[in-house]
């Protein structure tokens, strides 16, 4: 049931002898489908930027049209050369329009000429087995994958920095994507170094003065471009880790880093059996017997949880609800009194990225702090006081031109909803992309002082050090249940038996009025490479879903965490100022673990400041 074949006929759309394999759709990816609505399109966008300083790129590293960078065709090239027809054949897929459960891959028997001149309109071989009286058939297909019509040349976005990059990525966002016609499109430019902004200013000066002695005949190079592959893809095909994790097959770097993880696997897996062989018969059934009382025990915790947390935001029983919401209401009586249309400002993105700290950095203050702090917490504690900051500021702004909710009302605490990757955030070798994803909401610290003399809240946490471990331990309670398994078992349900209707409803309130959500990605540890040209920078926007105006991902790659924010406009109206302020707080994280280190060490650990 999971795999049909059509024929093509003459006189049909499709070409004579071809074939249409049917896959069935993973049910997360259904629920995407079922879930978005039309100003919240599930759509993950992330650019890749890359650098040609043709001062220190050798010929046969360098690109062969004229601007150093690389183009569309030479996309195409390569992905056929990385092969990536076999290993993610879904990227060939469409949604059947005669049945959405289904996605649809043209097939069609083997081309000498195709293969003689290396077309790249061909792709992965599967093999079809049609069944006669006494003998097996076997028929080689060939996916067509048709990679012109996902790879699109355009103008580098470097009229104004940022701006007009800024520009795209929103559209990318909000823009709906014909998934009956393709499930994904990359856009590719080249331009000058650091016109666009997709590389940060320090990395660009990194590039164009690499630390050596100048020699001869420098002068007369080329001046250094940079390339932007701008990516977005329907959830329905993958979630936006498996996505990212993807695109890195098309690195130079592509089979050291699948041995990398495949050692891993081996090596945890070893030291997995090696514990089990010292266990006797008895303790490993009570292994088992503790992981089945904690996944029962940890399921009803979970469960209340997330109740409790939507009846404590829930302003049907005296709850604050969503932040954000008295805001949005706010900006649309506004605009109704001065006779604008809401649609000035709701339903568009206001969006920022940066290079936050190394990653190195950020581990030894969570080590500072508290043992078990993470990454994901310390990012998750500075995005909370930016929102207290944020929602401050609409309060100021709205209390001296109205007399209406915001001018009184408060949020103590807030809820965040935090993705988590059931694979780890890799995908495992031998593994294509799909929809490993749950989720789990916890509630956080908001408004609680933020550090504000003129506070009258009843609580408050008076240190960036304190903020982060309250965030920290409200975290690990809902950490320490299996809510993202719950969470993705329940969206797999809502897919295969219930309406749409009811699914939007479900996904809509299943945030428990999140203010915001914050997902972590996990790139390459080291710095990788496209046709020779190094991956600068790598950066990833969050498709807001229904019910939450504000998407935080954390990434890191090459020892650098970078930070994207992307949010509805009358949410956040200015992302570079919002985005300043999760770093002011990261700032006061990290002079306060200073402290905290010096006093117990009597020295500093964090010597890059000095």
């Amino acid at each position: 049931p999971n795999l049909r074949f059509k024929r093509g006929e003459e006189g049909s759309p499709k070409q004579v002898g071809e074939h249409i394999i049917r896959r069935r759709m993973t049910s997360i990816g259904r629920f995407s489908m079922k879930s978005e609505t039309t100003s919240n399109p599930s759509i993950p966008t992330f650019f890749l930027a890359l650098a040609n300083n043709n001062n220190n790129s050798s010929s046969s590293n360098k690109s062969k049209n004229s601007s150093g960078g690389i183009t569309a065709s030479e996309f195409e090239s390569l992905w056929i050369q990385r092969d990536m027809h076999n290993r993610h054949p879904r990227f060939h897929s469409r949604v059947s329009k005669e049945d959405d459960r289904f996605f649809e891959q043209p097939h069609h028997p083997p081309s000498s000429s195709a293969v003689e001149t290396n077309d790249v309109e061909f792709a992965a071989k599967t093999m079809k087995t049609k069944q006669s009286k006494n003998t097996e058939e076997k028929e080689i297909l060939e996916v067509k994958a048709e990679i012109h019509n996902h790879a699109i040349e355009t103008s580098h976005p470097s009229r104004i920095y940022r701006e007009e990059l800024r520009k795209r990525i929103e559209d990318f966002l909000t823009k709906p994507l014909d998934i009956m016609d393709k499930l994904w499109e990359v856009e590719i430019s080249t331009g000058p170094l650091g016109s666009s902004g997709a590389i940060g200013h320090a990395k660009v000066n990194q590039i164009r003065h690499p630390k050596k002695q100048h020699q001869q005949g420098d002068d007369d190079k080329e001046e250094p471009t940079e390339s932007i592959l701008l990516f977005r893809a329907h959830h329905a095909l993958a979630d936006g880790v498996s996505l990212a994790a993807s695109f890195l097959d098309l690195t130079d770097e592509a089979e050291e880093m699948r041995q990398d993880i495949e050692n891993e696997i081996q090596k945890r897996k070893k030291k997995r059996k090696e514990a089990n062989k010292e266990l006797t018969m008895l303790q490993r059934w009570l292994k088992l017997l503790r992981k089945i009382i904690w996944f029962y025990l940890g399921s009803i915790r979970a469960i209340l949880y997330q109740v409790y947390i939507t009846l404590a935001t829930s302003t049907k029983i005296g709850g604050g609800g969503e932040p954000f919401e008295h805001v949005r209401k706010m900006y649309e009586e506004e605009e109704k009194k001065e006779g604008k249309k809401a649609s000035s400002v709701i339903g568009k993105r206001s969006l920022s990225w940066c290079d936050a700290a190394t990653l190195e950095e950020v581990k030894l203050i969570a080590k500072a702090i508290g043992k078990n702090i993470t990454l994901n917490d310390v990012f998750v504690s500075c995005a909370s006081s930016a929102i207290a900051r944020q929602l401050a500021e609409h309060r100021q702004l709205f209390t001296t031109r109205t007399d209406g909710p915001l001018s009184h009302k408060h949020h103590p605490y807030v809820n965040v909803a935090i993705p988590v990757h059931l694979n780890g955030g890799f995908l495992l070798p031998g593994k294509s992309v799909g929809n490993n994803i749950g989720a789990m909401v916890a509630r956080i610290p908001g408004e609680i002082n933020n550090y504000d003399d003129n506070d009258t809240t009843d609580s408050s946490v008076d240190t960036a050090v304190q903020r982060l471990k309250t965030v920290h331990m409200s975290i690990q309670k809902i950490k320490n249940t299996p809510a993202p398994l719950i969470s993705y078992v329940m969206a797999k349900f809502c897919s295969d038996f219930l309406p749409e209707s009811v699914t939007k409803y479900i996904f809509q309130n299943a945030n428990a009025n999140a203010a915001f959500v914050l997902t972590n990605s996990r790139g390459s540890p080291k710095k990788l490479h496209i046709r020779g040209q190094p991956v600068e920078s790598a950066t990833a926007f969050f498709p807001l879903p229904p019910g939450v105006p504000v998407g935080i991902v954390v990434g890191s790659y090459a020892g650098v965490v970078s930070i994207s924010v992307t949010a509805e406009k009358w949410a956040i109206p200015d992302a570079d100022k919002f985005l300043g302020w999760i770093l002011e707080e990261y700032g006061r994280l990290r002079d306060e673990a200073v402290m905290i280190e010096r006093k117990g060490k009597g020295k500093e650990i964090f010597k890059s400041s000095e």
